[in-house]
């Protein structure tokens, strides 16, 4: 679903695959064995999620790479806030929360409390009316 969100938000978008077809391969995520995810363009990172999806794979993102995938997505679509389409506002809601976490001190209580106090802090919308 994530990997269809992204491909509809960036027409342009090339997914980077490499698996093939025909290869015989009794562990289909061979080719993607120790790469590196944190430094992966958006294209590879895509191009991985379709290859595990078409070869049955476990595809393992990390949470900062899926938070990238999200930004990309609200970032094709929408640049100001004003007009994010119905489908993404929880995704443009969720990029505020973590913007707004990680811009604070690790020694702020907020932090020290964890994910209770966090959805206390952020338990309401900071979205801009859409249009």
């Amino acid at each position: 679903m994530l990997a269809n969100e992204i491909l509809q938000a960036d027409a342009d978008l090339t997914p980077d695959r490499r698996c093939e077809t025909g290869a015989v391969d009794d562990h289909p995520s061979t080719p993607w064995r120790e790469w590196d995810q944190s430094e992966a363009p958006i294209a590879q990172i895509v191009g991985y999620m379709l290859d595990s999806i078409h070869f049955d794979f476990s595809c393992n993102l990390r949470t900062r790479t899926a938070i990238r995938l999200l930004s990309h997505i609200i970032g094709k679509t929408c640049t100001c806030g004003k007009h994010v389409p119905q489908t993404l506002v929880c995704v443009y809601e969720m990029m505020n929360i973590v913007s707004s976490w990680e811009a604070l001190d690790w020694r702020n209580p907020l932090r020290e409390k964890g994910i209770a106090a966090f959805s206390q802090r952020y338990a309401r919308t900071a979205l801009p009316p859409l249009l």
